[in-house]
């Protein structure tokens, strides 16, 4: 038998965009949110308002990382009870304070950590049992090996406690820290869960009638698969481009409003909240620049795959990949269909 094989690929960089008339301003526009953060959370901890304040300190600190940033959400810390973080922000501080010369600001530090060593909660996980696999939580956390039956500092209050192992029955309790005490946890050897019953296999049908039912489906339905993964694939297509005009258009909007908080129009010259509107311009642009460009690449796709779908008559076996990609300056998308032919 004479075998044919057809090979045919497709490539389509749909669309290509630039996403950089807001970068040099984003990055300083970060540290101006940082700074305004900053700012009004020592204003709701000079009124006593630590809970509110805490919050901010974290974005703040999370835009643009500094060591004062760092103390003031440690004070913020012990404020609110949570003595352990902020013990160890304090120990951090000192630690960071010391590498870069600042002695005042390493002395500080420690002095405000040691204060708080007498009042800090102690969590001691000591696990039973084989401990192969076995994987233990402290709300949520992984608490590792190494860590098992020594002295941990956590904040006061309730703390959930679990172990689990493949094959195993997962382990789960709470436990409740109270500041100055140490509270102590043992996870016992974890139960075995129990077996599932087998199913049995029903029995197979002759070979020779296997194939010939095979052979009937396969003439009957060539082709379809293909057809139905082009529209499969269309629908994506439209949807992503419904998407990346929507995304359009709304990015026009707020990059229309952010020009309307720089002076003249000069994107060096923005207030933090034209700063903030461009930020977002930015990102709407590049959803758009995605939709458009995946909607345009699952639409050639699509097409391709159904003109290419054999007819009921014909054998014919292939495969399809479509791949949408992003970088940080473009998107794209390719598409590749091989076939065979006999």
């Amino acid at each position: 038998m004479r075998l044919t094989r057809y090979s045919l690929a497709c490539s389509a960089i749909l669309f290509s965009a630039s996403i950089a008339p807001f970068a040099e301003a984003q990055g300083g526009g970060d540290k101006a949110v940082a700074q305004a953060l900053f700012t009004e959370a020592l204003k709701l901890m000079k009124s006593g308002a630590h809970a509110e304040a805490c919050p901010k300190l974290e974005k703040s600190q999370e835009l643009d990382p500094g060591m004062g940033t760092q103390f003031r959400l440690a004070e913020c810390y012990e404020h609110i009870g949570r003595t352990a973080s902020a013990w160890a922000l304090f120990v951090e501080v000192a630690e960071a304070a010391k590498r870069e010369g600042i002695a005042a600001r390493e002395a500080q530090s420690r002095k405000r950590a040691e204060a708080l060593e007498a009042r800090l909660p102690g969590l001691v996980i000591r696990v039973e049992g084989p401990s192969r696999d076995v994987r233990v939580l402290r709300d949520g956390s992984p608490v590792g090996e190494a860590e098992w039956g020594v002295r941990l500092p956590v904040d006061p209050g309730e703390h959930s406690i679990s172990a689990a192992a493949p094959g195993k029955k997962t382990f789960e309790k709470k436990v409740t820290a109270n500041e100055g005490a140490t509270v102590e946890i043992t996870i016992p050897a974890l139960e075995a869960t129990a077996a599932k019953p087998a199913i049995e296999a029903a029995p197979n049908k002759p070979a020779k009638d296997d194939h010939k039912n095979k052979m009937l489906d396969n003439d009957k339905d060539a082709g379809s698969g293909q057809r139905a993964a082009a529209i499969v694939v269309g629908s994506v297509g439209v949807l992503g481009a419904a998407a990346g005009v929507v995304f359009g258009v709304v990015a026009k909007s707020q990059w229309d409003d952010a020009l309307g908080h720089c002076q003249g129009g000069d994107t060096s010259k923005c207030d933090a909240e034209g700063i903030a509107l461009g930020g977002d311009a930015k990102r709407s642009a590049i959803f758009s620049t995605i939709g458009l460009g995946v909607g345009g690449a699952g639409l050639a796709a699509a097409v391709l795959l159904y003109v290419t779908a054999p007819s009921p008559k014909s054998k014919q076996s292939g495969s399809f990949l479509f791949m949408p990609s992003a970088g940080p300056d473009s998107i794209g998308a390719a598409a590749r269909w091989h076939f065979s032919h006999f």
